[in-house]
C-alpha cells in the first residue's frame, strides 16, 4: 500500500495519486487538457482511417433523405408507445435479477455477512488488493477456528456438509506366515 503524493490517502500499489488529485492534476492546466484532446483526436482518427470518411458520407446521405428520416421517426414513436410501464418494470426486474445472480456467482467465495466489508476494501484499495485482503482474513479465521477443534470434530463437520468418509486401511508388512488375504498359514 502506498499513499497519495498530495493527501496521503491509501491507494493501490503502482499509483501515485488518488483519483481526485490525479484528475485535478490532469485537468488543471490548459496545456495538459489541450495535449490530451490532441492525443484523443489522433487516436480516434487512427482507428479506421480509410473507413471514417466513407461511413461519415454514407450516414450524412442517409439522414439527408426525408423518407428515411420519417421511417426512423416512426420506428421510434412505435417503440415508445409499445413499451408499457408493465413491460419496463418486468424488464427492470429481470435485469436486476440477472445482476444479482451474476454477483452471487462471482462472490460465492465470500460469506454474505462480509460482502459490505469486501466492497469497502475494494473501493479503498482497488478490487484485486481488496479481494486479497479479504481472502487472507477469511483463511486466517478458518485456521483459527480449526485450531480449536479436534480431528473428530473436523471430520464430523465435513460429514455434515456432505463429504464422504474414506477409510484408510493400514499397510501390512510382508510376512511369510500369512497368506495374501491375511490368514495365518500355520506352517511357520
Amino acid at each position: 500500500m502506498t499513499g497519495c503524493l498530495d493527501c496521503g490517502k491509501p491507494i493501490s500499489a503502482g499509483a501515485k495519486r488518488c483519483k481526485r488529485h490525479a484528475n485535478a492534476l490532469r485537468n488543471g492546466s490548459p496545456e495538459m487538457r489541450e495535449n490530451s484532446s490532441k492525443r484523443m483526436r489522433a487516436r480516434q482518427a487512427a482507428g479506421m482511417p480509410r473507413n471514417n470518411a466513407a461511413i461519415s458520407s454514407a450516414l450524412k446521405a442517409f439522414y439527408a433523405d426525408p423518407a428515411e428520416r420519417e421511417k426512423m421517426v416512426e420506428r421510434g414513436r412505435k417503440a415508445v408507445t409499445e413499451w408499457t410501464p408493465e413491460m419496463k418494470a418486468r424488464r427492470g426486474r429481470a435485469t436486476a435479477e440477472g445482476h444479482r445472480r451474476r454477483q452471487e456467482q462471482r462472490l460465492a467465495w465470500c460469506p454474505l455477512d462480509r460482502r459490505d466489508e469486501l466492497a469497502k476494501l475494494c473501493r479503498r484499495y482497488g478490487a484485486e488488493e481488496g479481494r486479497r485482503i479479504m481472502r487472507e482474513d477469511l483463511a486466517a479465521k478458518e485456521r483459527k477456528r480449526l485450531a480449536g477443534m479436534t480431528s473428530h470434530e473436523i471430520a464430523m463437520e465435513r460429514l455434515a456438509k456432505g463429504s464422504k468418509l474414506v477409510t484408510v486401511h493400514p499397510m501390512r508388512k510382508a510376512d511369510a506366515a500369512f497368506t495374501l488375504g491375511g490368514v495365518a498359514s500355520g506352517t511357520l
